[in-house]
C-alpha cells in the first residue's frame, strides 16, 4: 500500500503522526513556497524553496527512539529573539545547510538524521524558487503566502485564483511517487496557502489525473474569517477539483455533533458546514467520522484520522 499526501504545515504534521503507525509506504508532499517566519527570512536572503513545512514532515515521520528522538528534540529549538539568529528554527537551518535545492539527494541525508524508515519520504512539489500570489475578485494582487489573508485587505472580496511566479516544474521524484500511489490524500490544511499551491506546479495535476489512486480529501473542520469565509465542504472540493483538473473520490468530514462550541468561539473560528446533498450531486462519497480532538476541534486526532483514511482505502 502506497499513500501520497499533499499538505502544508500543522495539518500535514498531524496526519503523518497517525499514518506512520500503519504498515504503508508514505510519501508526503509538502508545499514549499512559504514567505514567512524563519523560512521566509532564509528565502529572502539566500533564495530557494521554503523548508519549514518539510521540516515538520521529517519531524512527524521521524523515529521516536534513541538518538533520533534526541535529534528531533534538538532540531525543534528556536533561537531567542535577542539572538542574531532571531526567530530561526535550528531544524530549518540544518535543512538549509544540506543545500536541498541544488542537491535533491540531500533529502536522503535528512531522512537519516531524523531516522525515517526506508519506505517513508518527504518531498517538495518542486525545487524551483517561486512565490505564491492571489488575485482577488476586484483584480488586486496579494503577494506571499503569509499575506494571503483577505481580512487584511477587504473582507468582502474573495480569492479569484492563486498562481506562482515564476512558473514551477515538478521534481521527478514526486511525479514517480504519484504514478505508483494506491491512494492520494489531500489535506487537512489552509485551502489556498497550504494545499492548492502544490497543484500550481506544472506536472502535478497531470500526474494526479493519470493516477489510478483513490483520491481522498480530508475536509477542514474549521475555517478562518476571510480566505474561505462561509465556505461549505463542497466549496473546498470544487476549488481543489478545479486546480487538479479531475474529480475526487471521497471526502472525510468530521461529525461536529457534541463539540464544545465555546472552544470554537474562543479560537475565533467557525465550523465548516457539511452540505452532503451537494456532495452527492458531485458524485463525491462522503464519510462522516469523529476525527478531531473534542476539546480542540480545530485540530484532527491523528490516530482517528488515519483509521478513517484506511477504512476508505479498504
Amino acid at each position: 500500500m502506497k499513500i501520497v499526501t499533499f499538505n502544508g504545515g500543522k495539518g500535514g504534521y498531524i496526519l503523518l503522526l497517525g499514518l506512520k503507525k500503519l504498515d504503508a509506504d508514505i510519501t508526503a508532499v509538502f508545499s514549499a513556497f512559504d514567505s514567512g517566519g524563519s523560512t521566509g527570512k532564509l528565502r529572502k536572503e539566500f533564495g530557494g524553496i521554503a523548508l519549514g513545512d518539510l521540516r515538520r514532515g521529517f519531524l512527524a515521520l521521524g523515529s521516536d527512539e534513541g538518538k533520533f528522538k534526541i535529534m528531533k528534540e534538538f532540531l525543534t529549538k528556536r533561537f531567542q529573539k535577542d539572538s542574531s539568529l532571531n526567530g530561526h528554527n535550528l531544524g530549518n537551518l540544518m535543512l538549509f545547510s544540506l543545500n536541498i535545492q541544488k542537491d535533491p539527494k540531500s533529502l536522503e541525508k535528512a531522512k537519516q538524521i531524523f531516522g525515517l524508515k526506508e519506505k517513508h519520504n518527504i518531498l517538495p512539489p518542486s525545487f524551483d524558487d517561486c512565490n505564491l500570489y492571489a488575485e482577488l475578485e476586484d483584480g488586486s494582487i496579494i503577494e506571499g503566502e503569509t499575506n494571503i489573508d483577505v481580512p487584511k485587505h477587504n473582507t468582502e472580496l474573495k480569492i479569484r485564483r492563486v498562481f506562482l511566479k515564476p512558473d514551477a516544474v515538478a521534481c521527478e521524484e514526486t511525479l514517480k511517487e504519484i504514478e505508483t500511489a494506491d491512494a492520494i490524500v489531500i489535506g487537512p490544511g489552509d485551502l489556498y496557502s497550504s494545499i492548492i499551491q502544490n497543484f500550481l506546479v506544472k506536472g502535478i495535476p497531470e500526474a494526479i489525473q493519470k493516477s489510478r489512486a483513490k483520491k481522498i480529501y480530508v475536509a477542514n473542520t474549521m475555517t478562518k474569517l476571510g480566505e474561505t469565509e462561509n465556505f461549505k465542504v463542497s466549496n473546498f472540493v470544487k476549488e481543489i477539483e478545479k486546480y487538479i483538473g479531475c474529480s475526487l473520490d471521497c471526502v472525510i468530514v468530521n461529525d461536529n455533533n457534541n463539540l464544545d462550541k465555546k472552544n470554537v468561539e474562543d479560537l475565533h473560528l467557525s465550523f465548516v458546514e457539511c452540505d452532503e446533498n451537494n456532495l452527492n450531486k458531485m458524485n463525491i462519497k462522503t464519510v462522516i467520522k469523529k476525527v478531531v480532538n473534542k476539546s480542540r476541534p480545530d485540530t484532527h486526532n491523528s490516530e482517528k484520522l488515519a483509521e478513517a483514511i484506511m477504512e476508505v482505502i479498504g
